[in-house]
């Protein structure tokens, strides 16, 4: 029979840390318990669904899928292929939207997916002691389905609203939160995510289309000195910093994520009279 120390090695093309949640999930073990514990013998029942889960990682099928969930901002979420696997780096989004919010605040969060974002702000404000109005609004309504479980799991009161952006959401708020689809068409990493929703990661030929449009509709929605706050990709954040300012946006700045990335860009209404 094989053992656990030779399953790893034969796998070795794989990245360990996947390896070893994969086992830890069939062995019902903790990673501690399989590194301590290296001869245990596997059985053939175990390797073949072990080996089917390899099977899928291989074909860039995310692990976070397969288990069914993902840990984000400390709080597990469900995840599934209708939704965007949330991102360590989104996690600058929530500090910097927290930051930004007071006492009876009006929030959205367009383009929500798992509700990772709005979730992880609304749990934040509760250890705050800050009330607020938290709202979140996608195109998919399988994405809702999961935003509003993930939102019910930690108990977090959000208003969940499908919509096309702006399409169905009315009134005005105090802060507009979004991690919006940024990739180009053509992007070489784009294989690597076939697994994921397309909707949720291509943004038209040139990565910018869904940027665009938030930041000129913006406008429309936010209160005086309201805050606009977006997620963008890797090479964005000039890009976006001179489309807000174009728009009208005052004091726009980037922030970098733990990478030294600048991620997130923030811009502050200020309409003129």
């Amino acid at each position: 029979m094989t053992t656990l120390r030779n399953w790893f090695s034969d796998n070795a093309d794989l990245p360990r840390l996947e390896l070893e949640l994969v086992a830890g999930h069939f062995l019902n073990s903790s990673r501690a318990a399989l590194l301590a514990h290296p001869e245990r013998q596997l059985s053939n029942q175990e390797r073949s669904h072990m080996g089917a889960w390899l099977a899928q990682l291989r074909t860039h099928t995310p692990l976070a899928y397969l288990l069914g969930t993902r840990e984000f901002w400390g709080l597990d979420l469900k995840v599934t292929p209708s939704v965007l696997i949330p991102r360590p780096e989104t996690e600058l989004l929530v500090e910097i939207a927290v930051d930004h919010i007071q006492n009876n605040a009006q929030i959205v969060d367009l383009g929500t997916g798992s509700g990772a974002i709005i979730i992880a702000v609304g749990h934040c404000l509760r250890e705050k002691g800050i009330s607020a109005h938290l709202c979140a609004s996608d195109v998919s309504a399988d994405a809702l389905a999961i935003a509003r479980q993930n939102a019910a799991s930690h108990n977090i009161e959000i208003d969940f609203i499908q919509s096309d952006w702006w399409q169905n959401i009315e009134g005005d708020w105090d802060a507009i939160i979004s991690n919006p689809p940024y990739i180009r068409a053509d992007d070489d990493h784009l294989p690597q995510l076939c697994a994921e929703p397309k909707l949720a990661l291509v943004a038209g030929d040139d990565g910018f289309a869904a940027l665009r449009a938030i930041i000129e509709t913006s406008t429309r929605h936010l209160n005086s000195d309201g805050v606009l706050l977006l997620e963008h990709g890797y090479d964005q954040a000039e890009e976006v910093r001179t489309y807000m300012a174009m728009t009208g946006f005052k004091n726009v700045s980037s922030r970098q994520d733990l990478n030294g990335i600048e991620r997130v860009s923030i811009g502050y209404w200020e309409p003129t009279t």
